[in-house]
């Protein structure tokens, strides 16, 4: 009978293709606003902000969407698409809690001085 309700229960959490929301890939879309950092050896850029983006925990593409545009002396902006699994070994998320942290992350990274226009949904890649 315990067991009948449980298998029930989880069968009920299930997606499409019979696979838990957290176990997808999915993907959002953002502008970002940047300012490119030169000292007098090195210059930081819209590459070195993807790179750092691209190492945040559970993102695993990062995709330049809309081309840059300059808006003024130093200052940027770009359209972006993030794809990343919910859940990885050891963890359990849902697909929101996760893009909040990654767009909590990417407002930390060296560089980026704004997020704009964020995809309201979240679209299933797999």
């Amino acid at each position: 009978m315990l067991r009948k309700e449980i298998q029930n229960y989880f069968s009920e959490i299930s997606e499409e293709k019979g696979r838990s929301r957290q176990r997808g890939i999915y993907k959002f879309y953002c502008m970002l606003g940047y300012t490119i950092e030169s000292d007098s050896t090195t210059q930081r850029g819209l590459d070195d902000i993807l790179a750092d983006l691209r190492a945040l925990a559970n993102v695993t593409i990062v995709t330049v969407v809309i081309a840059n545009q300059r808006l003024g002396e130093m200052r940027y902006v770009a359209g972006v698409s993030i794809k990343f699994i919910p859940s990885v070994p050891g963890e359990f998320r849902a697909p929101e809690d996760v893009k909040k942290r990654i767009l909590r992350d990417v407002q930390r990274l060296k560089g980026v001085s704004n997020i704009f226009k964020v995809s309201t949904s979240l679209e299933r890649v797999e």
